[in-house]
């Protein structure tokens, strides 16, 4: 089976959990890959600890709430996400 590294960044550790339940033992068949797809997931509760958690192990799907102490979701989406060329 596959694994998605799946990463929340949320500050109310309840929608974390939420989520972590949800997809721990969730599995979906992907068959143009003949293959079956599990979650793995990391949570983060501020946007400047996702960032560090995001350099050591980039996730595959990253979960963002956009009002973060600090730094907001949509300032860390900024920082990591590939820059478009033009």
């Amino acid at each position: 089976m596959d694994t998605l590294h799946v990463m929340v960044c949320d500050d109310e550790v309840g929608v974390g959990l939420g989520i972590e339940r949800v997809l721990r033992k969730f599995t979906i068949e992907v068959p143009e890959v003949d293959a079956e797809v599990g979650f793995e997931l990391t949570q983060a509760g501020t946007a400047e600890d996702a960032l560090r958690m995001i350099e050591e192990s980039p996730p595959d799907l990253l979960l963002l709430d956009l009002k973060l102490p600090g730094m907001s979701g949509i300032d860390l989406l900024e920082r990591v996400a590939p820059k478009k060329l033009d």
